[in-house]
């Protein structure tokens, strides 16, 4: 019985993961190209303050690191914790030179 469960835990924590970035992909990618200058297939990202068992209910706050063009800059995902239909990815600081 315990396989099951350990199953069932990796994938809940996998798919977790993967719903922030897909909607950092979905609702932030266009506007990390803006603020960037940089076309969407030529940026890279990654979280940088979530576990990889982070779950979308505690998402706000999470942090995405973005790289493309020879510059970098971090998202914040902001909004209303009870209505995820405001949740926004916004720019925490200016966009740097990367190095």
């Amino acid at each position: 019985m315990r396989r099951p469960v350990v199953l069932v835990f990796l994938l809940s924590s996998f798919s977790s993961c993967v719903n922030l970035r897909h909607h950092f992909r979905e609702n932030g990618l266009a506007r990390a190209s803006f603020d960037l200058n940089c076309p969407p297939d030529q940026l890279g990202y990654g979280l940088l303050n979530r576990e990889e068992d982070s779950m979308m209910s505690t998402a706000l706050g999470a942090q995405m690191g973005v790289t493309g063009c020879g510059k970098r800059a971090v998202f914040v995902l902001s909004g209303e914790p009870r209505n995820r239909f405001s949740w926004t990815w916004l720019a925490n600081g200016a966009v740097t030179a990367s190095d």
